[in-house]
């Protein structure tokens, strides 16, 4: 592996990771790629709440005990579950880690009805995207609760970009953070797929 690769993927220098979606809460990421991880699973409208390393369990193979811990945790707002293994995928296509990976999920589903599932980058990196969503993300904690959002997003329906957003934003006589944080929070979408500008368009979410 090259430099940039190994910077991506390796474990080095650990940082934590502050979660909106679970109250503030400091977690710990000890690589890129599992920051980015983070940031997917808290802009993922589907996900209620998420836990890394949530436990050990022990198993068996060929007669002796290993250890194994899930890097994931998720629980979705259907409110089943899901236990993630992130892994680059590189590393996925070994018959070691397929073999290894089909006896954990048979375990996980038999125990827990839980289905253990492999994420690599090609599920939900992108360098734009992962971008957009780590500027963003600063806005998630921004409280709305003293607004009348109804009548915020429809005085503001008719807006097209980012640019028209924010300026709109101004007549509520409110922070800059506002016009950014309806977009962290899903009450207006854009493509994120692109880089975030004023020129970028957007479209209503919220109902």
């Amino acid at each position: 592996m090259n430099s940039k690769i190994i910077k991506f993927y390796g474990k080095k220098k650990s940082r934590f990771f502050s979660s909106v979606m679970n109250g503030g809460q400091a977690v710990r990421a000890e690589s890129y790629f599992e920051i980015s991880y983070m940031y997917h699973l808290e802009f993922d409208s589907t996900v209620e709440r998420w836990q890394s390393q949530p436990q050990r369990f022990e198993y068996q193979v060929n007669g002796r005990t290993r250890v194994y811990t899930p890097d994931f945790l998720i629980k979705l707002k259907s409110g089943s579950y899901q236990l993630v293994e992130l892994k680059p995928k590189c590393f996925t296509q070994s018959d070691e880690f397929i073999e290894k990976h089909g006896l954990l999920n048979d375990m996980f589903l038999s125990r827990y009805h839980i289905p253990l599932l492999v994420r690599t980058e090609e599920d939900f990196f992108d360098d734009v995207r992962n971008e957009n969503l780590r500027r963003l993300y600063r806005y998630k904690k921004y409280d709305f609760s003293r607004f009348d959002m109804e009548k915020a997003v429809a005085h503001l329906k008719r807006v097209s970009t980012v640019g028209e957003l924010y300026q709109r934003c101004a007549d509520f006589n409110v922070t800059s953070a506002f016009g950014p944080a309806l977009v962290a929070q899903n009450y207006f979408t854009t493509n994120l797929y692109s880089p975030f500008s004023l020129k970028s368009e957007v479209e209503v979410a919220y109902a």
